[in-house]
């Protein structure tokens, strides 16, 4: 009431004088919620475009749901700019990966998940949720992607340790 009082009206629609459009920029999902069948084996579950603004980063999560009849494991990894989709080490690697398993017994339900941070050049990029389903056919569902771009990013590999006294810690 204040701002009214003194003539210094708020415009709802901007945010520090920026628009929607200017302050929203590279960022990108999937939306869950639709089945993409069965899998018994190797297959594309997700794909998605994302433009970035400038160079930076990306931090990029993909995930499903499985419902596995006859117990089994999925494995499942984020491409990045390569819509191949081939089950190799390498492209495990590329972004990141995760696993789900329903082994242990008929009609469980499970979840997986790959998650990384890239670098990434400006303009448009696809990534890809690739999977691969060992163990029988499994039915997949709400697979997605969120993809979120990072102007300034540290990227950590190989903090794993036995103790976690080990880690390097910041003040």
């Amino acid at each position: 009431m204040r701002r009214l009082a003194e003539n210094q009206v708020v415009d709802a629609g901007t945010l520090g004088g920026l628009a929607v459009d200017e302050i929203v920029q590279g960022y990108a999902e999937s939306g869950s919620g639709s089945t993409t069948g069965t899998l018994n084996g190797l297959a594309k579950l997700e794909e998605i475009q994302i433009e970035v603004p400038e160079d930076g980063y990306l931090q990029i999560i993909g995930s499903t749901s499985i419902f596995d009849n006859d117990g089994g494991t999925m494995v499942v990894w984020l491409q990045l700019d390569d819509t191949t989709c081939h089950n190799t080490s390498a492209n495990f690697s590329s972004v990141g990966f995760g696993y789900g398993s329903t082994a242990g017994g008929n009609s469980i339900a499970g979840g997986a998940m790959g998650e990384g941070t890239v670098p990434v050049t400006a303009g448009t990029h696809t990534i890809s949720l690739c999977a691969f389903n060992i163990g029988g056919p499994a039915s997949v569902l709400a697979p997605s992607i969120t993809a979120l771009f990072l102007k300034n990013a540290t990227v950590s590999v190989g903090l794993a340790s036995d103790d976690p006294g080990d880690l390097p810690l910041s003040d």
